[in-house]
């Protein structure tokens, strides 16, 4: 008669295996880096961030690539908004007028500064929409396309 023990010893238990192909989770996931409550720093951050970590994705093939050529490309998104936020006001401050209390813009580049600023806080809200859903779609297996450019492209194996 066997021992009831037989069931639980490590020569019968079942091991775990991860039969998960990779999907490129890491890619999306890494963009909630941007919950960092630093403004517009906090994007540079997670433009980078995204680019890094996505890109390596491309090397996995399959799904795990697509998500992670698609999170690049909205990563460069996250990353241009900012850096086009500091231009314009590097810009706007090197031909402002100057006065005894500093430097006075223009009034296009007020204007300018504005509208990207208000560029930036919605691309922020979209961004976390987009990180929340591109990550659920990536772990279970799917590829999530975001609405921007695309730049880089997944390699073919």
């Amino acid at each position: 008669m066997a021992n009831s023990n037989d069931a639980f010893s490590p020569q019968t238990a079942p091991i775990p295996t991860n039969s998960r192909p990779f999907a490129g989770t890491s890619a999306w996931a890494s963009g909630f880096f941007a919950c960092i409550p630093i403004p517009l720093l906090s994007s540079i951050v997670v433009g980078i961030i995204m680019l890094v970590v996505s890109l390596s994705q491309r090397k996995k093939g399959g799904v795990a690539a697509q998500n992670g050529v698609n999170a690049a490309n909205w990563g460069v998104l996250q990353l241009a908004i900012p850096l086009l936020f500091f231009a314009t006001m590097t810009v706007g401050l090197l031909t402002g007028e100057k006065t005894e209390t500093g430097v006075r813009m223009h009034g296009g580049m007020k204007a300018a500064l504005l509208a990207i600023g208000i560029l930036w806080l919605l691309t922020s809200v979209a961004h976390l929409v987009v990180t929340i859903i591109g990550t659920i779609k990536a772990r279970n297996g799917e590829t999530f396309r975001a609405l921007a450019p695309q730049i880089f492209k997944a390699t073919k194996k």
